[in-house]
């Protein structure tokens, strides 16, 4: 197999990952493989990095060919091609191909590919007389300045048979198509080729489990066709959806759902895959590349959209803003929005256009408190029996912003209605207008996660001065405990359980392997056979030596916070601690949790803040000031 990479040095960290899940799924093919990178700018470092690579994995180094890209940009240029985007980076895919060195064909593939299978079954593909093989675009068909309307190829992988490039004549017509449109007229290596070669038949189409976008496996196959209205031209359902199952190649692009894992928001698990990748090598602390904060604000607004919306509803939405932004209107529009390129930028400004802009998002649940779902209506009579116990405890807290924040959350939990919702706070568990500080604080972390909330602590409690004396951290899943024992590392006077707290010691059914989910098994909920179930040490705070000078317990253990309070009665009665405990995790606790605190200790000053834009982290406070 001949493989061309085209990249410059900024693309060596990607080029790095993608040729490493490469050797790792394509061992078997180590001897008829010839990697060819073509590039004018790339460093001996990155280079001698790659050959050690190789080497890692059993390559032959002299396998790898560095190629000149300097004659094809001589080239370019005498043929008075326009550059794109300020250089001919994008050609060097395919121009000049016979200059590379290569017989019979070339695999010309991206440097932002996970690589996950065989590849030698796609190399063999049997294309006739088209001189180049790609994997169709869905169904957005070109037409750029005027010029017929034409399927869309991804440029992301091609099969490029050289002697049919050859006898096509395939460079020329590629010149001929530019020196056709106006002046200095460039674009993509893409949609160059989707449009001088596609409505002439020369390009064969490879099936999509070789070229499968990073976003294709956000979407159930039946909403994928019906948002995109695709209903010929693409692949059918059954291919998607096998394609889906077991792609091959995976093209990590940004999309509506899904962030590539270069950056910090990363889409899992292929994020921690492709750390994995990059973990030994010259790039593992420079590879992670900074987002913009539009693209981060509409994933996350789709991605909460599609979670808390009805299916049918959100399908409806998404099929709006994905024609709209087809339409010719929206084109004119993002001309006119200081011609903005950025596909965040395109998408944001489309919700807003059909209506749906992140600060107006709530109108959508209109729809919900018209057609409540069950878990509203259940919410709805739970809190309706429960008025007097409300009544009494908005007489419990202890500021006007504690009452309105609680009784705005339960209104939202009735409705889903986000004209109901308050204002997101900041500082989860150490607002600063509640939390003091105070000398030698031991501070108790229920539900350690990462580590990062005691890390938060250990922080503020040594700006404000006095320091801490211990903190003592619950983790009881592995999975947890593992990254949360690499986050800490380092840190004086931290006592770490991997355990779970409960009203006594004992073992508890434990449902694992759930990040920040992980808790204790609800019965009615979880099936018993379930195999991330598995039987796990819970403890009484009270039972705890460590604990028993607390001055400060954070509780987040996903619905397990009664309990656990149970079991550190002695110690909240007779320390009076600060408490900050996460209520929102069922309606009861959102009643219950605050009612047995002030049970406790009646003179506890009790606060109430919301800390996200949904219904999860509300936070119960509370202060003693004796």
């Amino acid at each position: 197999m001949n493989i061309l990479f085209c990249v410059n040095n900024a693309y060596m960290s990607k080029l790095a990952a993608t040729l490493c899940s490469f050797w790792e799924s394509n061992a078997a093919n180590y001897d008829e493989t010839n990697i060819f990178i073509r590039t004018t700018d790339v460093t001996r470092p990155c280079k001698r990095e790659l050959l050690r690579l190789a080497g890692k994995y059993g390559f032959e180094s002299g396998r790898i060919h560095f190629v000149d890209a300097a004659d094809v940009e001589r080239n370019l240029e005498e043929l008075n091609v326009a550059k794109f985007k300020g250089n001919y980076l994008t050609y060097h895919k395919i121009f000049g191909l016979d200059l590379i060195g290569a017989e019979d064909r070339l695999l010309v593939l991206d440097a932002d590919l996970l690589i996950q299978d065989d590849l030698k079954p796609l190399y063999n593909i049997d294309m006739g007389e088209c001189p180049i093989g790609a994997v169709k675009e869905y169904p957005t068909p070109l037409n750029v300045h005027g010029a017929q309307k034409s399927q869309e190829y991804n440029g992301g992988v091609w099969l490029v048979d050289l002697e049919m490039y050859q006898k096509k004549d395939v460079q020329k017509k590629l010149i001929d198509y530019i020196h056709s449109m106006p002046d200095d007229w460039a674009t993509g290596d893409q949609t160059l080729v989707s449009l001088a070669l596609g409505r002439q038949g020369m390009i064969y189409d490879l099936p999509l489990k070789y070229n499968f976008l990073l976003n294709y496996l956000a979407y159930k196959p039946d909403d994928f066709y019906y948002i995109h209205n695709i209903k010929d031209g693409f692949y059918s359902r059954r291919e998607f959806s096998e394609a889906q199952k077991r792609p091959v190649i995976i093209h990590l692009i940004l999309g509506f759902f899904m962030i590539p894992p270069w950056f910090a928001q990363g889409t899992e698990p292929i994020k921690s895959k492709w750390k994995e990748y990059l973990s030994d090598t010259i790039w593992r602390a420079s590879y992670l590349e900074k987002l913009d904060n539009k693209w981060i604000a509409q994933v996350q607004i789709l991605n909460m959209m599609k979670v808390i919306i009805p299916h049918n509803v959100f399908n409806e939405l998404m099929k709006k803003l994905v024609s709209y932004m087809r339409g010719e209107s929206f084109c004119r529009k993002l001309s006119d929005a200081a011609r903005v390129n950025k596909l965040a930028n395109r998408i944001l400004l489309a919700l807003r256009c059909v209506g749906i802009d992140q600060v107006l998002l709530g109108i959508l649940y209109k729809y919900d408190e018209a057609h409540p779902t069950e878990s509203m209506k259940q919410s709805v009579l739970y809190f309706e029996s429960h008025r007097q116990d409300i009544r009494q405890i908005r007489m419990w807290l202890a500021d006007e912003k504690s009452r309105q924040v609680w009784s705005r959350m339960i209104k939202f939990r009735e409705t889903m209605n986000y004209r109901w919702h308050p204002r997101k706070e900041k500082s989860q568990y150490f607002v600063e207008d509640i939390i003091q500080f105070q000398e030698g604080e031991v501070f108790i972390d229920c539900g350690g996660f990462d580590g990062m909330t005691s890390i938060d602590f250990a922080k503020r409690a040594e700006f404000c001065g006095g320091g801490y004396k211990r903190i003592v951290i619950f983790e009881p899943d592995q999975a947890n405990l593992k990254v949360l024992k690499k986050n800490v590392k380092g840190r004086e006077g931290i006592c770490i359980f991997n355990k779970g707290v409960w009203d006594r010691t004992k073992k508890v059914k434990f449902y694992t392997g759930q990040k920040s989910s992980s808790g204790v098994v609800d019965l009615a909920n979880q099936k018993r056979d379930d195999k991330n179930i598995k039987m796990t040490a819970a403890v009484a705070m009270d039972d705890v030596a460590e604990c028993q000078d607390a001055t400060f317990i954070k509780m987040d253990v996903e619905g397990a916070e009664l309990m656990a309070l149970k079991g550190a009665e002695k110690i909240i009665k007779r320390n009076k601690p600060k408490l900050a405990v996460c209520i929102y995790h069922s309606d009861q606790d959102m009643l219950e949790i605050i009612q047995y605190i002030h049970q406790l200790v009646p003179e506890y000053k009790l606060y109430v803040r919301q800390h996200s834009n949904m219904y999860y982290e509300t936070v119960l406070y509370a202060v003693y000031e004796g």
